[in-house]
């Protein structure tokens, strides 16, 4: 993926009403003077059936910020990415885990850091013991968030951010790089966010070879923070992530993913260069972090009902086969087929 031109991606199953969301870009180092904030955005979202949508990065327009000190480079070579399409609803892993998944509308009236209007609130979903009550986590819980936009009504970076966040809900800002134009930050017209709330603090193995690490750190700002991850994973996972806190809302800030390896990560915050050349985001945020991939030992029991996909080359095929198999392998052809298979394969991909 890369910032240039839009990816096509559609599932081979089929969901009920889903939303999707796109790992963080692993872009720079250690150092907040190096990379720069960016983020995956899609859109024309088919959430139902078997879902579809466009991804690509975004970057501060140029356009918009002053080339004193930074003007941007197109991403090249394309970015190895991972995605999720996700069921709405509320789901019980284990005994220790909850996920929650969901989507609602959001706006934001101004420039003001102080205007509540700009945070709006999103509930977790109903069923758990009322259909007109909110699901909620346990007391003793520390809810973990990431965000995706599923819509691109304004298109430009935009990184949604918590502003405060509840055991039923949570309440969301819309933050765009920043602009010496106070009319930039007026987004009137609803974009659509989804949420995946997690139990933050879990390392979950699935039987179907899905494995997944939540954690929320406080305190975070543009010194590393290198993450642990409780599993040990076949290839770097997808990291997933999203500043859970708006201490400091005057300055634009993004979350950076880099050195991903099968144990662990880094993540950073960074500050844009469009109205000042600071990078360095000096006020401790909180983090939440989502790593998804293949575990590489180690069994389960856990039946998370996942499909899992693992990431079998760096690079794409040069080209799709003629004709699709009649069910998925478990291993991929070393060759594209001319034609489909005679009969289904003995045991499909988990």
């Amino acid at each position: 993926m890369d910032d240039q031109s839009w990816t096509r991606i559609t599932t081979l199953n089929s969901f009920v009403n889903a939303s999707v969301f796109v790992s963080l870009p692993d872009i720079g180092s250690s150092s907040s003077s190096s990379g720069f904030p960016a983020i995956a955005r899609i859109r024309n979202v088919v959430h139902s059936g078997r879902v579809s949508f466009d991804a690509r990065i975004y970057q501060a327009n140029d356009s918009f910020c002053s080339k004193q000190w930074y003007v941007p480079v197109t991403i090249s070579p394309p970015l190895s990415m991972s995605w999720l399409v996700v069921e709405h609803g509320v789901f019980n892993i284990s005994k220790s885990v909850l996920l929650m998944i969901g989507e609602g509308a959001i706006t934001r009236q101004d420039s003001t850091t102080t205007n509540t209007n700009n945070f709006v609130r999103f509930n977790y979903p109903v069923g758990c013991t009322s259909t007109t009550v909110s699901c909620n986590f346990p007391s003793s819980a520390t809810v973990g968030l990431t965000l995706q936009l599923q819509t691109v009504v304004y298109d430009r970076l935009l990184i949604p951010r918590i502003y405060s966040n509840a055991l039923r809900f949570f309440r969301a800002v819309l933050q765009t790089h920043d602009s010496t134009s106070s009319s930039y930050y007026v987004m009137s017209s609803p974009e659509t966010l989804a949420y995946l709330a997690f139990t933050s603090g879990s390392s979950i193995g699935c039987v179907e070879g899905l494995a997944f690490d939540t954690n929320t750190f406080t305190s975070v700002t543009s010194v590393e923070l290198t993450v642990t991850f409780g599993n040990t994973y076949t290839f770097p996972p997808g990291v997933y992530g999203v500043v859970g806190s708006s201490v400091s809302l005057s300055d634009s800030t993004g979350l950076r993913v880099f050195k991903r390896t099968t144990s662990g990560a880094s993540v950073i915050m960074q500050e844009d260069q469009c109205v000042d050349q600071e990078t360095d985001h000096t006020t401790g945020e909180t983090v939440h972090v989502l790593a998804v991939g293949k575990r590489a030992v180690g069994s389960s029991c856990v039946v998370c009902k996942a499909v899992f996909t693992p990431q079998v080359s760096a690079s794409p095929s040069r080209a799709p086969t003629p004709f699709p198999s009649s069910l998925p392998t478990r291993f991929p052809s070393t060759t594209p087929t001319r034609q489909p298979s005679q009969g289904p394969s003995v045991v499909p991909t988990l």
